[in-house]
Formats: structure tokens, sequence, C-alpha cells
């Protein structure tokens, strides 16, 4: 196991208020997204960290958001925090450093009994994110080889009556499991109490076996059946990557007891404007009524536009759910480096360039800007997301692109690389820039 340098356990908990408990995972899902890397690829498993350094890590983090336990943001691998023996002690820890502020974990749900369960209720302001994929316990055991599965589909029963805040989320193996239990797993959270639900598209490499390869056509099946599924259910499900065709701040759902619920907003409204400021993508839209207090907002419904006051307190979630698209500041900023080249490209994912393209329609840079999807070889299979572009990836891309004269800066995702420049194979971006011979900048 390779011990993650200290200053990515300080990245996470700056960059992300991520608080490293341990990598080490009670199960092996066949759609782990480690288990089939390439060669080269450079990631880090930390053993149950000391309460010692789970304290000084604390020093990094900001009470102003949420504190998440289970999840990753750098090359740290995430695992199943309930493993660490002393969880207990550092959930304790971490609700006398932050007392107001809201522990969100992520969990598989094997080691969540009735005892633990009342146990995250007495310590109030907890959010579990069950990552449940199958309520039925066979095809779980076969999906995560969970020797614990009837535990876990238990454990979204037992949230529910310890009165815990839960929120599920389902890896979509059709291909493997059939549609019909996607439903039935569902169906279980909705019906048991979770507050939202998050249906996420598989994603393989080239390394992957052949069973786990979805057919093509298979993101645009899912979206139809996610979409049937919403209209007989109140609980907000969405997709993960969704299929955006436009930027319209379209609500994909609200939270039940939410202030957007008591406000009486609706999934399919549209936020035109909040506190008189139009919204310019649903990232837009979400942020300004997330941030502050109360909000008023101009929404869109079956072609009547009405006012809604949303009433919260600072920092309390408004309950409102939107896929995410593209933050304005993206746009603004693509803006602000083509006005001071003759010519830029933007190296961006291909998950992401259509989302791109809309917002520039919309904040349009002129002409000097070229928009160039860049295919993510070095992970091969159906991966197509822009945090796993690599250098490799960017040269190829621009191999491509030698024969054209005059540009003058390439403009490559900030997100493929870490705080020192490197992508997750260890090599920077100035490579791109020696080689090519053009500037690179980094959104």
């Amino acid at each position: 196991m390779k011990q993650p340098p200290e200053y990515l356990i300080y990245e996470s908990a700056s960059r992300g208020n991520i608080l490293p408990v341990t990598s080490l995972c009670n199960v092996g899902c066949v759609f782990c997204s480690h288990r089939h890397n390439p060669p080269g690829i450079q990631i880090y498993k930390t053993g149950p960290r000391s309460l010692e350094d789970v304290a000084q890590t604390l020093q990094f983090m900001s009470p102003e958001d949420k504190i998440v336990i289970g999840e990753s943001v750098t090359r740290i691998m995430e695992g199943e925090p309930f493993t660490h023996p002393y969880i207990r002690q550092i959930l304790l820890m971490v609700r006398k450093h932050f007392p107001g502020t809201r522990i969100q974990i992520t969990t598989n749900g094997t080691l969540i009994d009735a005892d633990t369960a009342g146990f995250l209720a007495m310590l109030g302001g907890v959010e579990i994110y069950l990552s449940l994929n199958s309520s039925n316990s066979d095809t779980r055991r076969r999906l995560m080889n969970d020797s614990l599965a009837e535990q876990a589909v238990k454990a979204v029963q037992r949230l529910t009556e310890a009165g815990v805040t839960f929120h599920g989320s389902i890896v979509a193996m059709p291909h493997i499991t059939g549609w019909e239990d996607l439903g039935e797993t569902l169906s279980c959270l909705a019906e048991c109490g979770a507050k939202t639900i998050r249906v996420f598209l598989p994603g393989f490499t080239g390394c992957a076996p052949e069973n786990l390869k979805f057919p093509p056509g298979m993101h645009n099946e899912l979206a139809r059946h996610i979409d049937s599924f919403r209209a007989g259910i109140e609980v907000p499900v969405t997709l993960e990557p969704p299929l955006i065709k436009d930027l319209n701040p379209v609500v994909t759902g609200i939270i039940s007891g939410s202030p957007a619920e008591e406000a009486g907003l609706l999934r399919g409204d549209i936020i035109l404007s909040v506190d008189g400021t139009c919204c310019f993508s649903r990232v837009d839209a979400f942020n300004r009524v997330r941030k502050g207090g109360p909000v008023r907002v101009a929404v869109r419904r079956n072609g009547r536009i009405f006012t809604a006051d949303i009433v919260k307190k600072h920092g309390q979630a408004p309950g409102i759910v939107m896929d995410y698209d593209i933050a304005p500041e993206t746009a603004a900023a693509v803006a602000s480096v083509a006005a001071r080249h003759r010519r830029a490209k933007i190296l961006c994912s291909v998950l992401g360039e259509g989302v791109l393209r809309m917002a520039l329609e919309k904040w349009p840079p002129g002409d000097a800007v070229d928009i160039v999807p860049v295919p993510n070889t070095l992970f091969g299979g159906s991966i197509a997301a822009a945090g796993l572009l690599s250098v490799t990836d960017f040269l190829a891309a621009a191999e491509n692109l030698k024969n054209e004269s005059g540009t003058d800066v390439l403009i490559v995702p900030g997100i493929a690389f870490d705080d020192r420049g490197r992508d997750l194979t260890g090599r920077s971006y100035l490579e791109l820039q020696e080689k090519t011979g053009i500037r690179v900048e980094i959104l």
C-alpha cells in the first residue's frame, strides 16, 4: 500500500472539506473505479488514520461547509469509513470541533446496525450517502462481493427508524442485473425515506473485462427509465452524468420538507432569476439560491411566470436539486483568456464538450476560440471525464492540431491536474507546453 504524501491529505481538507479517514474497504465492487486502472496511475491508500492525525487535519477544514467523510477529490482512494476502529471517536471529535456543521458520510451500509444508526442520530446533523446499488441481497452480493449484503439492505430501514437523514445512490448495471432490479432498488430507497437518489452511469476502462462493458446507447436508455420513474414519485432522482440539452435552470426535484417545498416550487420549474439577477445556468441558479439566507426567485412554470420566496437560514440547504452543467465563471474565464490572445484552443473532455459549447454561445468570446474534445485514450473504454484526462491525452490531441497555424494558447481543464500541476501519472502540464511550443493555461 502506497501511503499518500502529506500535502494530499491537507489538499483534500482545504479543497473539498474532505476528511480522509481510511482507504480500506470491506467489499469488492465489480464496478470499482480503481479495479481496472491502466498502469502508471499514481493513486494512494491510507490505512486507518490515527486520532492525532485526524485532529491535525481538522485544522485545515472550514465550518462554513459540510464535513465530508468517505469521498475523495485527490488521488487518495476513498474507503469504507465504518471499518475504522475508532470511527465513533473521530465523529465525536468532528462534532466537538464543528458543533454546528453538517457531517456527510458516504458508506456502503454493511456496518450500519441499529446501534450505529442510533449513535448517528445522537450525534446530530449527520447525512448519510448510502451506496445501496441493489435492494436485492443476492444481486448486491454479486455486484459488490458483499458478505454482509442483508445487513446493508436493512440499513435503509434502520436509518429511517433512527431518524437519520440519508440519500441513496445506485451504480446502474442493468446489462448485468436487469432493468427490473434498478426499478425495485429505486422504489426501495424512495419508500424508505431517502431524501434524494443518485443514479450513476458506470464507467469502464479499456482494461475492464468484457462483461462489464455496457452496450452503446445505454446512457440514453437509462435517462428514459429514470424520467419514467420520476413521474411516479416525489423523491428527486438524478442521473450522473446528466444528459444536458440546454442551460435552462430546470429544477430536477424538490426535497420533501425543505424551504423550497414550503415556497411551492415543483420539479420542472425553471428558475429565471434570484433576487433580481438572471441565472446563466443550473449551477448559477443553484449557487445563488444556496448562498446566504432568504431569497426571492422568479420562476417559469408551464408558460406562466411568478415569484416565490425561499425562506431559509444562512447556510441552510434550500432543498432544490438540479443537474450539474456549468458555472458562469468558467465561461467568463475562457472569454478572458481569449481576449488576451489571437486564437485559443480549449482542450476539453468529450463529456463536457456540448455543455461548454452552449455556455460559450451565451457568453461568446468571439471567433478566437476553438473547442477541441479530447478522448481519454489513457484510460480508454467508456471514460470521458475531464478529471481523468492526462498529459498523454492532451499531447495526442495537440498532435492532431500541429498542422494548424495561429494557435497561441491551449486552455486545459484544471480538474485534470493537482495543485502542483501534475496529472494522474505524475506528468506536469508544462510538458504539454514544452512539446507543442504553445502557451498552456489551466482553468
